[in-house]
């Protein structure tokens, strides 16, 4: 009899131990979901407090100091020269248009001094005021300001093209196409759009694309094409730019050597191009 009492008193003993070790486990779990609740909750309180959340709803990245970003330009863009030589590709689509040349984003101002050795008319909007400054000191004619909200202002059908370099990636959706649709507006019949972005079916590419800490998100060419003839614009073309060297890429000796070339070491940036419909 002694034993079975101690028997039963050492399976009473195991099962409060097993209660016990149960009960925390389940105090513990319920302090994890509180917590995760609780930082949710404070997140959320955060963002109705900030001055973005109390804007136009657009969630907006940080913005670096100006002069930190022309720095980050300087060092990662490529030089001047660099850059003109792989924007020369558009001056055939910007001769005997409608109007002047509008360069969004017109940044250091490569493209704006290509015009004008064109003698294609032309001015340029630049949010940097550091970058902006120093266009205006180089005889560009070049306003600080936001693009959207410089189309916004000027009157439709004013503008033989706009043209907006290495620019969406940096915004929202939305802002993207606000642009999109005041450049339709401003575009007189028979002008061109033209719209740079990195390339996002090259794994490069985005490699390089997370390297500006100022990118918001990157636009596939599906997306951006279909946003440019939702606002208006006819005759889209994509056409993929800036390949790189053969050195960095694979040899090609077999159909999935170039697939793959495609994939991972395929064209760093693709342009759509467009026009504003003539009827």
């Amino acid at each position: 009899v002694a034993g079975a009492l101690d028997e039963n008193r050492a399976a009473i003993d195991r099962h409060a131990l097993d209660s016990a070790e149960e009960l925390a486990r389940t105090r513990a779990e319920f302090l994890r979901k509180d917590s995760a609740q609780d930082a949710r909750l404070a997140h959320l309180e955060s963002l109705r407090a900030s001055p973005a959340a109390a804007g136009d709803g657009e969630s907006r990245a940080p913005s670096l100091p100006e002069s930190v970003y022309s720095l980050f330009e300087e060092r990662f863009r490529g030089s001047p020269e660099d850059v003109a030589r792989k924007q020369r590709f558009y001056l055939p689509f910007l001769r005997g248009l409608p109007g002047p040349v509008l360069d969004a984003g017109c940044g250091r101002g490569e493209f704006l001094r290509l015009l004008a050795e064109e003698g294609i008319p032309a001015s340029g909007v630049e949010a940097s005021g550091v970058a902006a400054a120093s266009c205006r000191a180089a005889g560009l004619d070049v306003r600080e300001g936001d693009a959207v909200a410089h189309l916004a202002a000027a009157p439709s059908g004013s503008l033989g093209a706009v043209v907006a370099l290495q620019v969406v990636e940096h915004w929202p959706a939305a802002q993207t196409f606000r642009f999109l649709a005041e450049a339709r507006r401003t575009v007189a019949p028979g002008g061109v759009l033209i719209v740079e972005t990195v390339n996002t079916s090259s794994l490069s590419a985005m490699n390089a694309f997370y390297l500006d800490p100022t990118h918001v998100r990157p636009v596939p060419p599906g997306a951006l094409s279909f946003l440019s003839g939702a606002a208006g614009f006819r005759d889209l073309r994509v056409e993929f730019l800036s390949p790189l060297p053969a050195n960095e890429r694979l040899a090609e000796l077999s159909e999935n050597d170039v697939r793959l070339n495609e994939m991972l070491f395929g064209p760093q940036d693709y342009a759509v191009i467009a026009r504003a419909p003539t009827e």
